[in-house]
């Protein structure tokens, strides 16, 4: 019996790597180089990653971060020449505490990037700031479709 679901599992993944290898197969991806062409591309609809190099960023209370990190930007706002979307996880600390963090993302007109970070353990009255870093567009932190 486990050897026919093994033969299944193994027939689904090849055809799963061959769909995938034919659909990478000539795509391009573009770029944001301003946050024109970032506004025009979430508005357009199209399926926009951001992916960060916190190293070339300037993180408050820490020299380097030594982290990379991307996710997609599912939904946003824009209000006031500013573009913002978030990401919400939990997670366990070091202690094994149940935490959950709130990261919030805004692109400023002049391209600078904020991520402010938050954590909020159960039980609490509020959250509170654990990180704060800024990037410059193309300068730490890109964002393709």
């Amino acid at each position: 019996m486990h050897a026919r679901y093994a033969a299944r599992a193994a027939m689904l993944l090849g055809l799963a790597a061959a769909v995938a290898g034919c659909s990478a197969q000539g795509m391009s991806t573009t770029s944001a180089h301003t946050y024109d062409q970032l506004q025009r591309a979430l508005m357009d609809g199209k399926r926009v990653f951001a992916a960060f190099d916190f190293d070339r960023c300037h993180a408050e209370g820490s020299p380097t971060l030594n982290i990379q990190a991307g996710l997609p930007v599912h939904e946003f706002m824009i209000r006031n020449d500013r573009i913002a979307f978030s990401l919400t996880h939990s997670t366990v600390e070091a202690m094994n505490d149940v935490v959950f963090e709130f990261i919030r993302y805004t692109v400023e007109l002049n391209g600078m990037v904020s991520v402010s970070a938050y954590t909020w353990k159960p039980g609490e009255r509020q959250a509170e700031l654990t990180t704060s870093i800024s990037c410059q567009l193309d300068n730490g932190v890109t964002f393709t479709w």
